[in-house]
């Protein structure tokens, strides 16, 4: 590589801003001189969603924590007839209302278990 100066042009793009809306997004940084004021943020439709309502417990997106009623029923075993009637569950995330009206309950004489059936 020689020395001294070398002519050339680079283009002057100022305040360059861009946003990004969904998960996989990127924003391409255009060649050329920036004046450093410019700013990538997300959409404002994305930004509307990233409230703690919308986030499981446990889990923090952006600096926003889920809320701790959010959580993931989809192991979930009971049935409406196995919770007490009136009462409400969620069962893989859909409101179930019980059905239980009766329980009965045996002991087991030798072993002294209880059978809830």
């Amino acid at each position: 590589m020689g020395t001294g100066s070398v002519t050339g042009s680079m283009p002057d793009n100022g305040a360059v801003s861009g946003s990004v809306g969904k998960v996989d997004g990127s924003y391409t940084i255009p060649a050329g001189y920036h004046n450093g004021k410019g700013s990538v943020t997300i959409t404002s439709e994305e930004q509307a969603k990233l409230v703690a309502e919308n986030i499981k417990a446990g889990v923090t997106i952006l600096g926003v924590a889920g809320k701790a009623s959010v959580v993931d029923t989809a192991d979930a075993t009971a049935a409406a007839s196995t919770i007490v009637s009136g009462k409400t569950a969620y069962i893989n995330g859909a409101k179930v209302t019980g059905s239980l009206t009766s329980v009965a309950v045996s002991q087991d004489s030798l072993t002294k278990v209880l059978t809830i059936e």
